[in-house]
């Protein structure tokens, strides 16, 4: 018996050491950053005097081309230029 245990015991304890030496593989987790809307830098005029505001997303675009459609038809002279677009 004693012929049988020594060669036993002497797999385990190398299993083991060959276990405890593979590479650990790290799952970092993914971080992803999702982004809503669009930011626009939109640079306008009215009457002559020029100023620029940062809109954050579609429905701050829609107000603002509402109330320079309203200065418009007061009878404002209103120029802007989304700054942001690409062409």
């Amino acid at each position: 018996m004693r012929k049988h245990f020594i060669p036993v015991a002497l797999f385990v304890v190398l299993a083991t050491m060959a276990v405890s030496c593979q590479k650990e593989n790290l799952v970092e987790p993914q971080s992803t950053v999702a982004v809503i809307g669009t930011v626009r830098v939109v640079s306008y005029t009215i009457d002559g005097v020029t100023n620029q505001i940062i809109l954050q997303n579609d429905a701050e675009w829609d107000a603002f081309v509402d109330s320079m459609l309203s200065l418009s038809a007061q009878g404002h002279d209103v120029r802007f230029v989304n700054e942001s677009a690409s062409v």
